[in-house]
């Protein structure tokens, strides 16, 4: 079984997009960016980086943002083999878009 944040996926973009705060220039431009993460067997984020980044200087600044909101979230349901928990290593796209 994967990794769960809790309350489920739409939970976790709910939190994502009500705590994160987006530079200014981001609703003047379209792209994405990618953050990976590993799910520790704990339910703790770690190794949080930026994985893909198609906004240049203004995605480093939406993952630094990302990063802050993905360390400061609830702990999640650790994925798990056989009952057991194992750490699973996850991504998420930010989709930045001129609405």
């Amino acid at each position: 079984m994967k990794a769960i944040f809790p309350g489920g996926e739409e939970m976790f973009k709910k939190y994502i997009s009500s705590n994160i705060r987006l530079p200014e220039m981001s609703d003047k431009v379209s792209g994405e960016i990618r953050m990976q993460f590993t799910v520790g067997i704990d339910g703790n984020l770690t190794d949080i980086k930026l994985v893909k980044n198609n906004l240049g200087n203004l995605g480093q600044e939406i993952a630094i943002e990302a990063t802050k909101v993905l360390k400061s979230c609830p702990k999640w349901i650790p994925a798990n083999r056989n009952g057991i928990p194992i750490s699973m290593t996850s991504e998420i796209p930010l989709k930045i878009g001129i609405d």
